[in-house]
Parts: structure tokens; sequence; C-alpha cells
């Protein structure tokens, strides 16, 4: 999936564009920028495996911490907040997990 992709599906979960709709210039210019922190992060921390094109696997995790880190500048609901924020807490471990071999998570496995 581009990057373009990528920022349409964030401005999707951050309730920002619906369907039909295009995605203005400066709303667009936002979510790069959490994009491109978002890349910064992960290299930092060996996780960016990718060129210009994300794998599928990854695509929700990717559009997680995207949203979360510019939920404050497009004021989402409570609601919606605490959805990315739950779904942003596992991402990082999600993409650990599809991106470095071998990977073991330290934390114990959750039985429900």
């Amino acid at each position: 999936m581009t990057v373009a992709e990528i920022i349409k599906r964030t401005a999707y979960a951050l309730g920002i564009l619906r369907i039909g709709q295009a995605l203005p210039a400066d709303k667009e210019a936002r979510i790069q920028e959490a994009y491109n922190e978002m890349y910064e992060q992960l290299d930092t921390e060996h996780m960016n495996i990718w060129g210009t094109t994300i794998p599928t696997n990854i695509v929700p995790h990717v559009v997680s911490i995207m949203a979360l880190n510019c939920c404050d500048d497009f004021g989402v609901s409570p609601a919606r907040y605490q959805r990315i924020v739950a779904k942003a807490n596992v991402a990082l471990r999600e993409i650990r997990k599809h991106t470095t071999p071998d990977f073991e998570s330290l934390t114990d496995p959750e039985d429900f």
C-alpha cells in the first residue's frame, strides 16, 4: 500500500474524511507529517522494513500510530480517541512481530 493510501486510511480513522470526499491539502500535510514521525520512530527502533510500499500485514498498525500522532490536531471525539489509543497501544508490538525475525514478546500472553 502506498503512503497516499495510508494517509487516506488515517483520515478515515480520524473521522475527518468520508467516502467520496477529497482530503484538504492542509489536513493531508499534517497526516503526512504524522507518517514521517512514525517512520522515524520505527527507523530508530530498526522496524521500518519498507521503501515506498507499506506491507499489507502492518497497514492497520501504521494507521493506528499515525492517527494517534495527530488526534489533537483534528479534535476527535472522546470515544474515537479511546478506540485509537487502544489500537495504537498494541500497534508497535504487532509491527515488531512482523518486522523482527524470531520476535518473542517479553510480556506474558493474555488468556481471555
